[in-house]
C-alpha cells in the first residue's frame, strides 16, 4: 500500500493478487466442491478529502 498526502487530500493505492494467480481458501483440498476460489487481481485507488 502506498499513499500521498497534500493540502488535505490523501490518495491511497493498494493491490491484491497482482499476478492474478489462481488459489483457493477456506476449503477442503480433498473435495473440490467445498473449496472457495480466491479473489482475482485487484488494484484500488482511493481518495479522501479533509475539510477544515
Amino acid at each position: 500500500m502506498s499513499w500521498w498526502v497534500s493540502n488535505g487530500i490523501r490518495l491511497t493505492l493498494s493491490a491484491h493478487n497482482l499476478l492474478d494467480e489462481e488459489y483457493y481458501w477456506n476449503g477442503d483440498t480433498s473435495r473440490a466442491e467445498s473449496a472457495d476460489p480466491g479473489a482475482p487481481r485487484q488494484v484500488l485507488l482511493s481518495a479522501s478529502f479533509s475539510f477544515r
